[in-house]
């Protein structure tokens, strides 16, 4: 049931960048470059927190 969930989950989650981006690219080049900078951030975060679990 879990496992489902997570990817019923994961499917929104992928769904939702998906209408989020369309409207970011009709909304123009601002917004794009906002999301480049909300994924790197996010990546660094996701790294330090990769790296704190290893510790």
């Amino acid at each position: 049931v879990y496992q489902e969930k997570g990817l019923l989950d994961k499917e929104r989650y992928k769904n939702e960048m998906f209408e989020y981006r369309r409207s970011a690219e009709q909304n123009g080049e601002g917004i794009k470059n906002e999301i480049v900078e909300y994924r790197s951030s996010a990546e660094q975060n996701g790294e330090s927190i990769a790296s704190l679990s290893i510790h």
